[in-house]
């Protein structure tokens, strides 16, 4: 008879499972991601799934997975894999090990470079690792900076691919030794910079500025690059050097490279421009103004740089009409086209002072009256008029012409002055004062006596004799006149308030003339001077 026995472990119970490398010691396990500590035994939930992962630690390659009695979901020989966890088990992963011996990494000088073994920076020196037996290392040499510059590889015990003065290099390890990078300073040169004036520009060179005499450490073979700017009346010519520094590029750029093989000076050659200082003033000050090329300066002197042969522009004026312009001075300096213009060109030849030179016209202040006000015109001087009374500023001796103009029904009877006569008289309407003084002038005029005289008595008869029956008046009111003739039946056969329209006999200006005989008359009329009309009456004969 046979006897199966069946053992079942419920779900979600406890297993336990075994973990354990071969060879111990080499290699190691993790379960879902956590290392565990071998050999040792580790409970899990039956029907569970784990994961286990091989960890190899340099000296051994991982080779299979051992597991008795649950299932690999997976290849054994995957360093990765994952177990249904059913039953209690024992698992055990498999290594190849290597053969290891210790190397040790060192640099000379200390701090002077770096190591970089197997695409890894060594971080501290001198630093001991343990490295497998036959496996081929790479090692590179790196300098700490542009100071330092690799020298060679020390190595005991193994020979170097390509060499040991190659900064890149592999090698086959076979047995303990030390990688030492050996590397130097590398040699610099003193670098003097120098301006041919040193005040004729800067040196600037990585944002930082020299000034002549200051020197720049290079390292041997490197490059400094320099860019000169030139002060104001400097230009910049070409570069120069000495000892063992090199222009790379063309030596009249500002911006230029220079290699660096031994010490040495790089002076930096400007031409230097002549200049003056030119000053412009008036004469006597606040007399006038000077316009320079265009620009009306504003304050005196005003002063300004120039370079030989420089043209500039000059304009004086006077500051109003009581000035005039004399001529232009200068010590050294050619006016075109002379010095009398108010408008020339000037060449600097030299540092000098340049004047505008005015001359100030006498003049006074001269009141001009009519008296009484209104009653005519007063033209004088410069086109000025009044008829009231003027205040103003006149040019003194120089003949100044006045005119008395006479409104209607005044007379002008002579001028008034305190200080000075006129020319040729007192009562000539047009003179000629010549004023040394303040003074007031009055022009003075009076009243045209009012007249009206009326004809008794015209002959229209077309022998071209007293044709025309006319009034005749002095200062008489043109607005107030009124005029009207009639016949003895009172009839009216004229009537006007044109004072300069006369009765020719026509009836009422028609092509009808009236007969000899005798015609009355009423005519309303005042004095342009008084306020109330005057009405005047009479008769006229017509005899023919």
């Amino acid at each position: 008879d046979l006897v199966i026995e069946a053992t079942f472990i419920p779900n979600n119970a406890p297993i336990d499972i075994y973990f354990q490398t071969d060879p111990p010691l080499f290699g190691g396990v993790m379960v879902d991601g956590v290392e565990l500590v071998l050999p040792g035994t580790y409970t899990y939930t039956s029907a569970s799934q784990i994961e286990l992962s091989a960890i190899e630690s340099g000296f051994e390659i991982f080779d299979n997975w051992e597991v008795n009695n649950n299932e690999i979901l997976g290849d054994d020989d995957d360093a990765v894999i994952s177990i249904n966890a059913c039953e209690n088990d024992t698992i055990i992963a498999e290594f190849d090990v290597f053969l290891s011996e210790q190397l040790t990494f060192d640099v000379m000088p200390v701090g002077s470079g770096t190591i970089t073994a197997e695409g890894s920076v060594v971080p501290v020196y001198p630093t001991t690792e343990d490295f497998a037996i036959d496996l081929n290392i790479d090692a590179e040499a790196t300098p700490l900076n542009a100071s330092w510059q690799f020298v060679e590889w020390q190595l005991n015990n193994h020979a170097l691919n390509p060499d040991e003065l190659s900064s890149i290099v592999d090698f086959d390890f076979l047995l303990e030794d030390t990688l030492t990078a050996v590397f130097e300073e590398v040699p610099t040169f003193s670098v003097v910079i120098d301006l041919s004036d040193a005040d004729a520009g800067v040196i600037t060179s990585s944002g930082n500025e020299y000034e002549a005499g200051d020197i720049i450490e290079i390292i041997e073979g490197g490059t400094l690059n320099l860019n000169v700017t030139a002060n104001e009346w400097y230009e910049f010519d070409y570069w120069l050097t000495s000892g063992g520094i090199l222009i790379d590029g063309n030596d009249t750029d500002a911006l230029l490279d220079f290699l660096i093989n031994g010490d040495g000076t790089i002076t930096a050659v400007f031409n230097y421009t002549d200049h003056w200082d030119i000053s412009i003033d008036v004469l006597p000050a606040g007399s006038g103004t000077v316009n320079l090329d265009g620009t009306e300066l504003a304050a005196y002197p005003y002063i300004e740089e120039y370079i030989i042969n420089d043209n500039i522009d000059l304009v004086a004026t006077p500051i109003n009409e009581w000035w005039y312009f004399s001529h232009w001075e200068a010590a050294g300096q050619i006016f075109s086209p002379d010095n009398l213009q108010t408008a020339v060109s000037a060449s600097i030849q030299s540092g000098d002072a340049i004047v505008a030179v005015f001359i100030e016209l006498e003049n006074y202040e001269i009141t001009v009256q009519v008296e009484p006000k209104n009653a005519g015109v007063v033209t004088f001087d410069l086109g000025y008029t009044t008829s009231t009374e003027w205040t103003g500023v006149i040019q003194g001796n120089v003949p100044s012409g006045f005119m008395a103009l006479e409104n209607p029904f005044y007379r002008f009877i002579g001028w008034q002055s305190s200080a000075h006569s006129p020319t040729p008289s007192n009562e000539d309407a047009q003179v000629e004062f010549n004023f040394n003084q303040t003074d007031t002038v009055v022009a003075v005029f009076e009243q045209v006596e009012f007249s009206f005289f009326i004809p008794n008595t015209f002959t229209p008869n077309q022998d071209g004799l007293n044709e025309v029956w006319l009034p005749v008046s002095t200062a008489a009111d043109p607005e107030a006149y009124h005029c009207i003739i009639f016949n003895r039946l009172g009839e009216v056969v004229f009537e006007s308030k044109d004072p300069n329209q006369g009765w020719d006999g026509s009836h009422l200006g028609r092509d009808y003339y009236v007969k000899d005989d005798v015609y009355n008359f009423i005519i309303t009329t005042k004095s342009y001077h008084e306020l109330g009309n005057t009405v005047k009456k009479g008769h006229i004969t017509i005899v023919r």
